[in-house]
């Protein structure tokens, strides 16, 4: 055991077993760091992180890792859902220097904590893609006894470069730097997907927050494109096998730009803020596809992430045992077994169900590739008979699943993503009414209340 044995973050103690001699973030780390003339490693994830099992898995529980690491360097580990603050530092520098970001989110600094390389997932030896783990703690560790001035001047570069970038936002906050809804509509409408719907290319997130934009500005302007684009997105993220068909929910991010094949993990603060776009959506065009949706997320989030005291635990992860999507994906032979041997066909085509699987190791995400009306018309079916075969077939399948082993969950409550669930619960009991969308509202109200609010009134960010 190390010292992330005393903390209370399930990502912190999932590595209290490494061999590697983590820190927690506090001023025992920096002080060792100080007195033993060592520069920081600073690895930031989280939980249900897969690149972060993976790195952990590849380097952190390697022993020639470990005694590299912990002969050179100071090693910290950061949990990003409980110290936003941090990780939104040093993710600023890894988008300014590299041009992209992510997790696990790894910092060699000095041991002030300025940062002079900052990445994110390495394996343990070189790719063709990446440099090795082992390769970066060799460098870095060779500059800092021979070259230190080279490393210092790196840190000291980029310290004054986000300062000035920090004086140039703040010179130009104020009400001549805001776009109007107008433009903003404009920016949308040049990089929304016009086939699959959302915006950019892949890997594509889930962007609740425009589709409620595009919502209120067709509300407002009566503009026909925002609804279509909306509506669009609304459509293609349903269909794709980023939703959950089986038990409802949405994966964090789909790989590929039609949101087929997702990442695995379910994120508390997705199904609040995506539930919320799809209530807007049913409550302006009155579509029950849209409610169906909210409605499926929302009860996996009450069966699945409430806390028996009312609040709601921050996320599930990507994968069991290691295995990408192990609770989630199936084979050929594993449905078949499962559901009526009459909709064996009708079903695996409504869903790509492929022999050799449409993922990975002869697995399948289930996605429909084809709207519901448009293969109802194939079969020559009417849309009620179809949707009864499909969803008497999805009970099948989430009765076997609840017989596998869940994926981890990462039971510490934010009172940031509560607020959110807070917010989406009372908007579904405004547009669907139902008293338990109430009643969890009022709880995880409640439960924030009690727990959450110290007593000069400010509230902290994490309960565990």
């Amino acid at each position: 055991m190390n010292r992330l044995v005393k903390e209370k973050s399930d990502y912190l103690l999932q590595h209290s077993k490494d061999p590697v001699d983590w820190f927690p973030w506090d001023k025992e780390a920096f002080k060792k760091a100080e007195e033993e003339d060592k520069p920081l490693f600073i690895s930031i994830g989280y939980s249900s992180c897969y690149w972060c099992h993976v790195m952990r898995k590849e380097c952190f529980q390697d022993p020639e890792v470990a005694s590299l690491l912990n002969k050179s360097f100071v090693s910290i580990k950061v949990d990003r859902e409980e110290r936003p603050d941090i990780d939104i530092f040093y993710m600023n520098i890894c988008q300014l220097l590299t041009g992209s970001g992510g997790w696990p989110l790894s910092v060699c600094a000095t041991s002030k904590g300025y940062p002079f390389f900052v990445g994110t997932y390495f394996p343990k030896h070189r790719s063709l893609n990446s440099l090795g783990f082992i390769d970066l703690i060799k460098i870095f560790s060779d500059k800092w006894k021979n070259r230190r001035e080279e490393l210092l001047e790196i840190s000291h570069n980029i310290i004054s470069v986000l300062k000035s970038m920090d004086k140039r936002e703040k010179d130009l906050l104020g009400p001549k730097s805001m776009k109007s809804p107008k433009e903003i509509f404009a920016d949308l409408s040049i990089r929304f997907d016009k086939r699959w719907g959302g915006f950019g290319l892949a890997p594509k997130f889930p962007t609740p927050y425009f589709i409620e934009f595009l919502l209120d500005w067709y509300k407002k302007t009566r503009n026909f494109k925002a609804l279509d684009m909306a509506e669009k997105t609304l459509t293609c993220m349903s269909n794709g096998g980023i939703f959950d068909h089986v038990g409802g929910g949405f994966h964090r991010y789909s790989v590929d730009e039609m949101w087929r094949i997702p990442h695995f993990e379910k994120m508390l603060y997705d199904q609040a803020l995506i539930s919320m776009a799809y209530i807007k959506g049913y409550s302006i065009t009155k579509k029950e596809r849209y409610a169906e949706i909210a409605k499926k997320t929302l009860n996996y989030t009450l069966e699945v992430l409430k806390d028996s005291k009312g609040g709601f635990f921050t996320s599930e992860d990507s994968s069991v045992d290691g295995k990408e999507g192990a609770f989630y994906t199936w084979t050929k032979d594993e449905i078949l077994k499962v559901i009526p041997k009459e909709h064996s066909e009708l079903f695996c085509e409504f869903f790509a169900i492929k022999d050799r699987g449409n993922f990975k190791d002869g697995k399948n995400v289930l996605y429909i590739p084809v709207d519901l009306e448009e293969f109802a018309q194939k079969r020559n079916m009417t849309v009620d008979s179809l949707k009864k075969i499909i969803d008497f077939c999805l009970s099948g399948l989430l009765l076997a699943r609840s017989k596998r082993k869940r994926p981890f969950k990462d039971k510490k409550i934010l009172s940031s993503q509560n607020g959110l669930m807070i917010a989406a619960l009372a908007k579904a009991y405004k547009v669907f009414g139902g008293g338990a969308y109430l009643q969890s509202s009022m709880e995880c109200a409640d439960f924030v209340l009690k727990n959450l609010k110290g007593k000069n009134g400010i509230l902290y960010h994490r309960y565990k």
